[in-house]
């Protein structure tokens, strides 16, 4: 049975005029032609796969319309049958694209004990897609199946905003798979995933499912080893499909170019000068900026972080590591007094520690430029790409500056260039794509040259040009410190320390040089 047949079809962007085709306006040079079959499993590799998954969603129009077909949904509504899950948004929500925030509405909500039942849902209800008003039946054995297959035992009465990034992946899947749409596709599927999830996720999609499941994936990811066809796609559209094993050449040619390509974009951006930013020859600083002291952190009696001794100096780089769910990201909570237990008087920054009363949110935050996953959740879509950058100026908020200087404007225009931004910087920000939305925010981060420079996740979901220019611009700051967050290597700045939660909750951590 053919899931989609594509037969010498265009397509253009889900704006304008069918009848005013025009090269500027596809998503592909090239006319395509293409069958996916329901007994092979699929992945879609290449430049534009994302864009390439939209059009077997149903998405984006197609010129002519005839030319896309979906022969096994039947008199089955596409829109209804095909369901195309992207983790790159970061999104909270309820619906499995990611729409709505699903009670995470401000950063420290996940470790608020207060919850509203309007818009809060445990991980078991948020798998269901359970409503109050819903009177469909629940198949409660299903749900504990994929509970236990994805790892999320002990957390179905957690709200789905107090879990962890990589949890919340993980829930977004066997989301997923428990409606069983007749066409699963899965962009990035093991997208900010640890290494033990990234392999039990590709377990639990190998098995058999009541959903075809087609994958997206970047030319550099390892292709599943039960995957049996492959598409390689780029701007032009498809340059070839068929079997994984008869494509491993064109494969490897395409990863080969693919590693030369970002050697020579590697030089290419070593050539520039950033005169624009505040530069030491060396850094000669090495006082101490963050102290923790047998920190404690519980949530509901259940221990998170125990007896945590860490300290960090003016100039260092740390690669915060551990699995999804250690409690990186409540580390940096505390830093940043996103959590309730910030005020604590085992935590020193500065050499002043923290205190009821005397530690203010937004004299703290002053110094602190950050990004993540939940930052990008919760960010104005509607603003320019040069006002979500002057948000950085401002502490605690997202409302722009009415009073820029001179100079802070030619910085922003200055960096906008250098991230290869500058045309855009009218544009609103959900009008970018994913990796400039990622790029606007680490720009926002760094704009006001932070003493704490916190990036949780921050390379995750850029293109590969932009994760080596954030990568250069990082390996250069020297404005204070940094600490990272991040899974794959290749999206992790350079570090010279790192911090690597083994058991937090019984106090086991390692500390040492990368």
């Amino acid at each position: 049975m053919i899931l989609v047949e594509l037969e010498n079809v265009l397509f253009k962007r889900a704006n304008g005029s069918v009848s005013q085709i025009s090269s500027k306006g596809l998503l592909f040079k090239n006319q395509i032609s293409l069958k996916l079959d329901s007994d092979k499993r699929w992945a879609i590799i290449g430049s534009t796969k994302s864009s390439f998954l939209e059009v077997l969603a149903g998405k984006h129009q197609a010129v002519p319309i005839e030319g896309r077909k979906y022969p096994a949904l039947a008199n089955e509504l596409a829109s209804q049958s095909i369901e195309l899950l992207q983790f790159s948004n970061n999104n909270y929500g309820k619906s499995a694209t990611g729409a709505g925030n699903g009670g995470f509405t401000h950063l420290g909500a996940r470790y608020e004990f207060f919850k509203d039942l309007e818009i809060d849902i445990r991980a078991d209800q948020f798998i269901s897609d359970y409503s109050y008003n819903a009177s469909r039946k629940v198949d409660t054995d299903k749900i504990v199946n994929l509970i236990k297959k994805f790892k999320l035992d002990g957390l179905e009465d957690k709200y789905i905003n107090g879990l962890s990034n990589g949890q919340f992946r993980r829930a977004r899947l066997a989301k997923s798979i428990y409606k069983a749409p007749r066409i699963l596709l899965i962009d990035d599927p093991f997208l900010g995933l640890d290494p033990n999830a990234t392999d039990l996720v590709s377990n639990v999609l190998s098995q058999d499912h009541a959903s075809a499941i087609v994958l997206g994936l970047r030319i550099q990811d390892p292709i599943p080893s039960w995957i049996d066809n492959v598409v390689l796609v780029n701007q032009d559209g498809v340059v070839k499909h068929g079997p994984k094993d008869a494509l491993a050449p064109e494969l490897e040619a395409t990863l080969d170019d693919f590693k030369k390509s970002q050697i020579k974009e590697l030089e290419n951006i070593k050539k520039k000068k950033l005169a624009f930013i505040k530069r030491q020859a060396v850094s000669t600083d090495s006082s101490e900026i963050i102290s923790m002291r047998n920190v404690n952190v519980a949530h509901k009696g259940k221990k998170i972080l125990t007896n945590l001794n860490w300290n960090v100096r003016c100039g260092e780089k740390w690669h915060i590591r551990g699995p999804n769910g250690s409690g990186k990201t409540t580390i940096l909570s505390l830093i940043t007094l996103d959590h309730p237990q910030s005020w604590n008087k085992s935590i020193s920054v500065y050499g002043t520690p923290r205190r009821v009363g005397s530690t203010n949110y937004f004299d703290t935050n002053k110094y602190i430029g950050f990004t993540s996953p939940e930052l990008h959740a919760l960010f104005p879509k509607k603003l320019t790409v040069f006002k979500a950058v002057s948000t950085g100026f401002v502490t605690g908020s997202y409302l722009p500056p009415i009073d820029l200087t001179a100079d802070q404007v030619d910085k922003i225009n200055n960096l906008l260039d250098y991230f290869q931004l500058g045309e855009l910087k009218d544009t609103p920000f959900d009008e970018l794509s994913i990796s400039h939305q990622k790029v606007v925010l680490f720009i926002r981060a760094v704009i006001n040259d932070p003493r704490i420079l916190i990036l949780d996740e921050s390379l995750s979901a850029m293109n590969e040009n932009d994760v080596l220019r954030c990568k250069d611009f990082v390996s250069s700051y020297n404005q204070g410190c940094v600490l990272v967050v991040g899974h794959v290597d290749e999206e992790v700045p350079e570090c010279d320390k790192f911090l690597q939660l083994i058991d937090a909750p019984n106090g086991e951590y390692r500390i040492g040089y990368v």
